[in-house]
């Protein structure tokens, strides 16, 4: 991949993650013969690289490396008893002890014709990782806690559930950096926890899901008349 100025000039590349800059570096030297059998090389006044002050590292050559990853995080909405045909709102939390974005919290909608919950790392900051030559943060297990912040109202019971999932992400070394869902889990009675059976799988991505149900409810006064023969 080539890296190119504002110009359009290449200035370097990269390749598996390091990038390469081209760096030229040109000395002029003069040779003297000193008469007696040896010969005297010092750095030309002309030259356009200048003999260093102090040391013997005459050019440096500095490679970068940087890797990036990121995830989306997707989910169902069901409303049992009739169509799905109303928005709910969920919450995502970062949980992960010692993240930057520790705290961070992002509101998301379902799709109320597919029921399709998704938390989008264009929205979600804090679904982005990346590695560089000075911090690899990012790497390891991240954790996030999703939840619905909807309301039961209008014969709709919501969804209580608090999820938890973790999201492993590694990097080969080579530019290669992945994120992937590893675990989700959530509340069960007497204060343990169940694995929710997620999956990661292209076209049938499921990390979560809401069910709701639906009641409708109405009272009826019922009379007669009573007859005694």
């Amino acid at each position: 991949k080539e890296i190119k100025n504002d110009s359009g000039v290449v200035t370097g590349y990269e390749l598996k993650g390091v990038t390469y800059y081209i760096n030229q570096f040109e000395y002029i030297v003069e040779v003297k013969d000193n008469g007696d059998g040896t010969l005297a090389v010092d750095y030309a006044a002309e030259s356009p690289c200048k003999k260093p002050q102090t040391g013997d590292v005459y050019f440096t050559f500095n490679n970068h490396y940087n890797a990036n990853a990121y995830i989306d995080l997707v989910g169902t909405k069901i409303l049992e008893g009739r169509d799905l045909d109303d928005i709910f709102e969920f919450k995502i939390k970062d949980i992960t002890s010692g993240s930057k974005t520790y705290g961070n919290e992002v509101l998301a909608s379902n799709d109320k014709e597919t029921g399709i919950i998704t938390f989008s790392h264009d929205e979600v900051p804090f679904l982005n990782y990346a590695v560089n030559e000075t911090s690899t943060a990012d790497l390891g297990d991240h954790y996030y806690e999703i939840v619905e912040t909807s309301k039961s109202a209008n014969g709709i019971t919501c969804d209580e559930t608090v999820y938890t999932v973790r999201v492993n992400v590694t990097d080969d070394g080579k530019g290669n950096m992945s994120a992937m869902v590893v675990d989700v889990k959530y509340p069960a009675e007497g204060g343990a926890s169940k694995n929710y059976t997620f999956s990661n799988a292209e076209g049938s991505v499921n990390h979560f899901a809401f069910t709701n149900t639906y009641c409708a409810k109405a009272d009826v006064e019922i009379k007669g008349v009573k007859h005694l023969y």
